[in-house]
């Protein structure tokens, strides 16, 4: 992790340290009431690349390449609505898988070889979500489910050995996405599933 990032990242956990923001005093607005801001970091347990997303054909479509983990940070804003169980929000993050341990066979006639290949995918997805809380069973804790839509921005680079790839097309993709989590006073965990469209 560089220097820039670090900073970046060092501004959201501070920033996550009290995420609900509500004026107080009789002077100040009340244009904040029911908004809740939050910084995360997060952690990406493992990804896949769909090779052939255009094509029609389900099995060439589904051909997909698995990747390790990898981290990123996010920020993202939620309105309550009606009453305190339901909110609709937006999200931003920025995500960066590096997964070094594949490899390829390359082959020229009759030769073949074997080489390692480091994939690097950066993505920023950004997703307009919606939150229901479940019935409160304990009085700190909201546990919540929720689904939405989103944007997908990413970069993709493949490298072996003298040779690296860049992406023909940086289109953006849509997706749908689910999602669940809790939240107590201070902290909030969030687990999302998303799938392309």
């Amino acid at each position: 992790m560089n220097f820039r990032n670090f900073k970046i990242l060092l501004i959201l956990v501070i920033l996550s340290l009290h995420s609900d923001i509500f004026p107080q005093g009789r002077t100040a607005p009340n244009i904040l009431r029911g908004f809740v801001f939050s910084a995360s970091a997060n952690y990406v347990s493992s990804a896949y690349i769909l090779l052939n997303h255009g094509i029609y054909d389900i099995i060439e479509k589904n051909m997909s390449v698995d990747l390790d983990g990898g981290y990123g940070y996010g920020f993202s804003v939620r309105k309550r609505i009606f009453n305190d169980d339901i909110y609709i929000g937006i999200s931003a993050e920025y995500i960066k898988i590096t997964d070094d341990q594949l490899s390829t066979i390359l082959e020229n006639d009759y030769e073949y070889e074997r080489v390692r290949i480091t994939e690097t995918l950066e993505m920023i997805p950004i997703e307009l979500s919606a939150y229901f809380n479940i019935p409160k069973f304990v009085s700190n804790l909201n546990i919540f489910v929720g689904g939405g839509v989103g944007v997908y921005f990413g970069d993709r680079t493949r490298k072996m050995p003298g040779v690296e790839t860049q992406p023909i097309s940086k289109s953006p993709m849509f997706s749908l996405h689910v999602l669940c989590g809790a939240e107590d006073l201070r902290s909030y965990l969030r687990i999302v599933g998303r799938d392309p469209v």
